[in-house]
């Protein structure tokens, strides 16, 4: 089991000194594996850097059901180094290969580009209660979009109580 306890920050692409460095694709604060047993509680935040592409902030790829929550903050800032790059797709929270159990009841905020609050992919499962914010519509050079929820293949979920805000064109 697992638990980043509210005052817990969580780094990806961020030094020791808060400054922004890259970080490779397919990172994540924290990662759930086949073979986890156990609970994760996010209580605290996960911030994902301006400079982070193609990682996420919670990643279930387990096969079973498991108790895994966001009940604290997750922001991804993402926005390819300030449009030095184009970043491959940020998660905030994903689930996959028939994960359940999944929840969100805190907060995901995106304010960089090519970002999804929460995704499920083959199967995995996913309920949110809390809350889904986006700030800053399509990137104009790019045509690149942020979204709330994405679902896709067969048995995925996305079950939504919470609320998901929008502010910008086409976000």
């Amino acid at each position: 089991s697992f638990i980043n306890k509210a005052s817990g920050v969580m780094n990806l692409g961020m030094d020791a000194n808060g400054n922004s460095m890259y970080t490779a694709s397919g990172s994540s604060a924290i990662r759930i594996g086949a073979a986890t047993i156990g609970s994760v509680d996010n209580q605290g935040h996960i911030i994902l850097g301006t400079k982070v592409e193609g990682s996420t902030g919670i990643h279930d790829i387990s096969t079973g059901t498991h108790d895994v929550v966001n009940s604290g903050i997750i922001t991804i800032l993402s926005n390819g180094d300030d449009g030095k790059f184009i970043p491959k797709e940020n998660i905030g929270i994903y689930a996959q290969n028939k994960a359940k159990g999944v929840k969100n009841t805190g907060k995901i905020n995106i304010s960089g580009i090519n970002a999804i609050g929460i995704k499920s992919l083959t199967g995995g499962q996913v309920t949110s209660s809390g809350e889904i914010n986006i700030t800053g519509g399509a990137d104009p050079s790019t045509g690149l979009r942020n979204y709330g929820a994405w679902s896709e293949g067969a048995e995925s979920l996305v079950d939504i109580s919470g609320s998901v805000n929008l502010k910008g064109d086409a976000a």
